[in-house]
């Protein structure tokens, strides 16, 4: 049995020098095991998640993690499971994938001083970010904002320190907030740029079981990808609250690079800023969207929404119609007439 102590020292093998920037909290190191092979992935535990010596939850159990502990990833493989069989081996012995969220390794990206009138959208690309009410650390901290997050950017200002920060406007609850320039790379317009934009017949299918959203162009499949839809979930106190992701013929209604989604002082309460790449297809406020929060795909566990892999996300907000402008938070309800059918079943 390996101790709870001497895993985490495991888990800080120096090879997460090149994984993390120097900002991002790193668990101490005492002493380094023998060399691995270079890590093909970082992964970040959402929640608990236990180590084991084989892949299977009939093997013992060696050690856990907590969540935001962060572990190389050396190998991705198929093994027990159910709806989702994919397993990783990290360095004390193998984990299930459903709570750990895979990440590629961290470069500082090019720092942008001038956002201009309206700003940039940009993505977390450091594990997490810790933000701030002001442009230093010692000031109020907000959200921790996680990797592949996706945030208005409106101003960049250097501290006296020499560190450079940007603003990100969060309309949710009317707040602005200061993160490291550092952990955010600024996305390009040509990346949101549409895909097939010359073909006209376009639909979606998501299918609650198997749980698998499927595109199609001129009725052939062209992409598919496991999701998470709605639940049902039973409280201690006895209440119940139902939000199974409905049935039925939708069509894109809006569509925004990233939302704060969040519910605050009810059972259940979640609170989600930079969700990214929604298209929203239900006067309830269900989109299809990229997630951060798990790695738990093809089961149900959402508020309704669809869950998908954030690249999986980008992929339909940039494929469906009407196309959303950069310069947008969200897409005008006007041209619902014109965009894509989404059929859920």
């Amino acid at each position: 049995m390996v101790s709870r102590r001497r895993f985490m020292k495991w888990a800080a093998v120096s090879a997460l020098g090149v994984w993390l920037p120097d900002s991002v909290r790193r668990p101490q190191v005492q002493e380094t095991p023998p060399a691995e092979a270079t890590p093909l992935l970082m992964g970040r535990a959402v929640d608990y998640a236990g180590v084991f010596e084989r892949p299977s939850y009939t093997s013992t159990k060696v050690a856990h993690l907590g969540a935001d502990d962060l572990v190389p990833i050396y190998e991705v493989l198929e093994a027990e499971g159910g709806y989702n069989r994919t397993w990783y081996r990290i360095d004390a012995g193998y984990v299930y994938s459903a709570n750990v969220v895979p990440m590629q390794p961290y470069t500082e990206p090019p720092r942008v001083e001038d956002v201009g009138a309206w700003g940039v959208w940009a993505e977390v690309v450091a594990p997490w970010s810790d933000s701030y009410a002001e442009p230093h650390a010692d000031s109020k901290a907000m959200y921790r904002l996680y990797y592949s997050s996706v945030h208005h950017v409106v101003q960049a200002q250097e501290a006296a320190d020499g560190a450079w920060w940007y603003q990100i406007s969060d309309p949710r609850y009317n707040e602005l907030y200061w993160a490291q320039a550092a952990h955010l790379r600024v996305i390009d317009p040509e990346e949101l740029a549409p895909l097939s934009p010359d073909v006209e017949a376009k639909r979606i299918e998501i299918s609650l079981a198997p749980k698998h959203l499927i595109a199609f162009e001129d009725g052939e499949e062209v992409f598919r990808t496991l999701v998470t839809v709605g639940d049902t979930f039973f409280w201690e106190d006895g209440t119940v609250d139902y939000f199974e992701t409905p049935d039925g013929a939708y069509r894109v209604m809006l569509k925004a690079p990233a939302r704060h989604m969040g519910s605050r002082g009810t059972l259940g309460s979640f609170d989600y800023p930079g969700v990214p790449w929604c298209t929203f297809f239900h006067e309830g406020g269900l989109a299809i969207h990229g997630t951060y929060w798990h790695n738990d795909f093809g089961t149900q566990r959402s508020h309704g929404c669809v869950n998908l892999r954030p690249e999986a996300a980008l992929w339909v907000y940039r494929w469906t119609y009407p196309h959303a402008p950069y310069e947008a938070e969200a897409l005008p309800t006007g041209h619902i007439v014109e965009s894509t059918p989404i059929y859920i079943y």
